[in-house]
């Protein structure tokens, strides 16, 4: 509470905790947002009303299922869990999370300190590069059907936009393709994540009381094979950082993977590897997407809900794809661009 001071001493903000948003509610016609219903459980809850609009910031994996509840959504997700549909939207699906894995070494010295390195497509395969250019120049409509298939997206047509634009950025515009985070304490140690995950996974309600907290979240981890392969070669090129050139005055000898893989392991061996040994990233963006509504998307450029009026969503399910960066970076330069709209709404 005190990161909110001293926002809480303003008239109109009253934060409620212990408390979870079920749906939002909307007048006779349907699609007009009047307010939530909000409690703790199907006995206990209560109807607020909207003075002016409803803003979801739930999160990419909250926000989806509180406007499934309310009735938008895919018929056949809604029809699954005994919900009336109210619009057809293509929400909960294009998720995309990314994967960490960690390079855990000792130092010879007790200095602490952050550094971040940010590899390119082709330094984080270094050798392999051939084979993973390969995959990018042959395999997009491949995955984009097989993401289709399994309920990561809606069309195949559409993903390839996204699959091709994140070629032109790894190919041609040379972007970060993983990120190193190493942080020192009497440790040389590596967090490494995939920036631009190919994978797209979805989360959707599993029935009609949101009290209930039944729904599942799939983030489909690796089921892309350049995920995988890039995981794998990232954490590997994270290792050799770790005891090469000015490093190696540092390095002590590493823990983790440590025995468990040898030195000299190759790609297939850290694929393996990787496979028992990744974690989420938690930076899941994309199940409310701001596209256009004929690419998928779920709001629109000022973050409204397509074919609603006065509900809007405006937190990380909205970016449509993963950057280059942080997505916190994102996070922020979109509050501000959405809190522009939102004031020039009321102004107007």
């Amino acid at each position: 509470m005190i990161k909110l001071a001293p926002t809480l001493l303003r008239h109109n903000l009253h934060v409620l905790t212990g408390q979870m948003v079920g749906r939002v509610l909307f007048d006779n016609s349907g699609l007009k947002a009047i307010g939530v219903n909000f409690g703790t459980n199907k006995a206990v809850n209560f109807h607020v009303y909207a003075g002016q609009e409803v803003l979801l910031a739930a999160g990419s994996a909250i926000s989806p299922l509180i406007l499934e509840y309310s009735g938008i959504g895919m018929k056949s997700i809604l029809d699954r869990a005994g919900i009336e549909q109210r619009l057809e939207l293509p929400v909960g699906i294009n998720m995309q999370d990314q994967t960490t894995t960690s390079v855990k070494s000792r130092a010879n010295v007790s200095g602490q300190g952050q550094a971040v390195y940010f590899a390119n497509f082709t330094e984080t395969f270094g050798d392999y590069s051939t084979q993973a250019i390969e995959l990018l120049n042959t395999k997009l409509e491949q995955w984009a059907e097989e993401t289709v298939a399994r309920g990561g997206f809606h069309n195949a047509t559409a993903l390839m936009i996204q699959y091709e634009n994140y070629r032109d950025w790894l190919l041609n515009e040379d972007v970060a393709f993983v990120e190193l985070f190493m942080d020192t304490e009497g440790n040389i140690n590596f967090d490494i994540w995939d920036l631009i995950p190919f994978t797209r996974g979805s989360t959707h309600v599993l029935s009609a009381d949101p009290y209930l907290l039944q729904y599942a979240n799939d983030p489909q981890f690796f089921l892309n094979e350049l995920d995988l392969l890039g995981q794998a070669a990232a954490t590997k090129l994270a290792r050799n950082l770790s005891s090469a050139g000015v490093m190696q005055e540092y390095f002590d000898g590493e823990t983790v993977p440590g025995y468990d893989l040898d030195q000299d392991a190759s790609l297939d061996q850290w694929v393996t590897y990787i496979q028992d040994n990744f974690r989420p990233n938690y930076h899941a963006i994309g199940t409310c997407s701001m596209m256009t509504r004929e690419l998928g998307g779920v709001v629109d450029a000022t973050a409204k809900v397509y074919g609603t009026q006065g509900l809007r969503v405006i937190d990380g399910s909205i970016p449509p794809t993963q950057v280059s960066a942080h997505v916190m970076n994102v996070f922020y330069a979109m509050a501000l661009k959405i809190t522009e709209a939102v004031l020039a709404d009321y102004q107007s």
